[in-house]
């Protein structure tokens, strides 16, 4: 039988871990004697039922660990938790995290400080979203997209109760790349996101005017040209969000 000799230093505290599970106290372990010791290393810490840092209930935070609504010992991972939040989940909890195919539905307190609901339904692996999930949000509308490893990943498709949608790409978590608004009422956005913010050269389509000119970090900054809907012109000069001049074509 194949056996893994145990240094020296970790003897003392291998050997404690033995007799906890009942096997003999020796410094020597079998493969199937590793094999449970690694399974053990992965679940959730026996001290506190959890697989690590809880989520307070405050929101804020980033990152932890949330624990699933009337399941015991059963968690996953939120990367920006919301105020009061709760989850169930219909899937499985293999080592105490969510994984495999289910459904989700979240309570939570709204930025009007209201009760909210919203389910989705997708993949958890190893207590993270990962792969593709379909979402339906409180006040109507959803999204649509992909997570890799808790965060969204990949090409997102967003419809709002009011018929408005936008669309684009995210990495890491975070929009990057090229997004599109289209309001129900015919307005448009389009243009860059770098790192979760709009930076670089925007065309807004705007209750009849078009405005057009760059962001920084999130804020017009720059040169930017209103053509109104009466046929006049506007030259805007911005600086991180504030006109400092204005002038006719």
């Amino acid at each position: 039988m194949t056996r893994l000799i145990v240094n020296a230093s970790c003897r003392v505290a291998v050997t404690v871990m033995l007799a906890a599970m009942g096997f003999p106290a020796t410094g020597d372990l079998t493969a199937g004697e590793v094999d449970v010791l690694l399974a053990e290393a992965a679940s959730p810490d026996p001290l506190t039922g959890s697989p690590g840092q809880l989520c307070s209930g405050a929101g804020g935070e980033e990152g932890c660990w949330l624990q699933i609504t009337e399941r015991d010992n059963c968690y996953l991972w939120k990367h920006y938790p919301l105020p009061e939040e709760s989850v169930t989940w219909s899937g499985d909890c293999p080592g105490g995290k969510a994984s495999g195919m289910g459904t989700e539905v979240r309570t939570y307190r709204n930025w009007e400080d209201e009760w909210a609901t919203s389910s989705g339904e997708g993949p958890y692996v190893d207590g993270k979203l990962h792969g593709h999930w379909v979402f339906r949000w409180a006040a109507g509308g959803g999204s649509e997209g992909s997570y890799v490893d808790g965060k969204e990943h990949g090409h997102w498709n967003l419809r709002y109760a009011d018929g408005s949608v936008s669309e684009g790409p995210y990495e890491d978590g975070k929009r990057n790349g090229h997004w599109i608004f289209r309001g129900a009422n015919g307005d448009v956005a389009e243009g860059p996101y770098v790192d979760g913010k709009r930076d670089g050269h925007w065309v807004l389509h705007w209750g009849g005017d078009v405005l057009e000119g760059p962001y920084m970090d999130d804020r017009e900054h720059g040169h930017w040209v209103v053509r109104h809907a009466d046929g006049s012109c506007s030259d805007l000069e911005y600086s991180r969000g504030d006109i400092v001049s204005s002038s006719d074509c």
